[in-house]
């Protein structure tokens, strides 16, 4: 979900899921970033199998 014109600026939210690259284009333009993630990094495997994000990926993914 993408707000703009917030006294944040955009504001850009998204549910535990994978990446995508529409996702990251948004993303990157955002003041405000929120994205879920229900999984530990040691957990990768099981939330990739599930099409969600580990903790680190949702945490790296404003600097793609």
């Amino acid at each position: 979900m993408v707000v703009d014109g917030t006294s944040f600026g955009r504001v850009v939210y998204s549910g535990d899921c994978r990446l995508s690259n529409r996702f990251t284009d948004v993303a990157y333009k955002a003041d405000v970033l929120m994205h879920e993630a229900t999984f530990k990094d040691e957990m990768e495997e099981d939330a990739v199998m599930k099409r969600h994000s580990p903790v680190g990926e949702a945490i790296g993914m404003r600097g793609r």
